[in-house]
């Protein structure tokens, strides 16, 4: 079975996986949504909204806050856990030679660098945790782009330590 723990996946069967796992989420049981009925009850809990089964009884129409607590502490938990020293990317060597060691650790500062640096990764991470415990599933799709549409110029300098030269610069 594809899918398994330890056994190696194509991307096509990797994106099969993904695709069963998010029809499954919406819970289609004997006709029923449960996860969906669980996901809306837990985000009217979560934002104190006296909806559905929080619609007050008689007396009071303050909702308990105990669910935006809870979130609120397990994601803060969670996030300091995983992204405090905002190294989340760790690649292992492939052997033990020394060259294997410095790709590994370029690789991991290379990754790190385009999640924190280049990216917004400690918000999109926060809110991909949030979601999970809200709304018990979460993904993150990131995408690696690669720009070809660049155009060259060729501008010359003159400096106090070199006489004329050509300098190309991208655009």
């Amino acid at each position: 079975m594809a899918g398994t723990y330890g056994e190696a996946v194509t991307d096509e069967e990797l994106t099969n996986l993904i695709a069963q796992g998010i029809m499954n989420s919406t819970g289609d049981w004997l006709n029923s949504s449960d996860l969906t009925r669980e996901r809306l009850k837990a985000t009217y809990e979560y934002a104190g909204v006296p909806m559905e089964h929080l619609t007050p009884q008689g007396v009071s129409t303050i909702v308990d806050t105990g669910t935006t607590e809870v979130i609120e502490a397990y994601t803060a938990v969670l996030s300091d856990l995983f992204l405090n020293n905002q190294k989340l990317a760790r690649f292992v060597p492939y052997d033990d030679s020394p060259g294997a060691y410095k790709a590994a650790k370029d690789a991991s500062n290379i990754v790190n660098y385009c999640i924190f640096k280049k990216n917004k990764g400690w918000e999109i991470l926060q809110t991909w945790m949030k979601a999970a415990l809200l709304w018990k599933n979460s993904v993150i799709r990131w995408d690696y782009v690669e720009i070809s549409n660049t155009s060259w110029k060729n501008m010359s300098r003159l400096t106090k330590l070199n006489s004329m030269r050509s300098w190309r610069i991208q655009v």
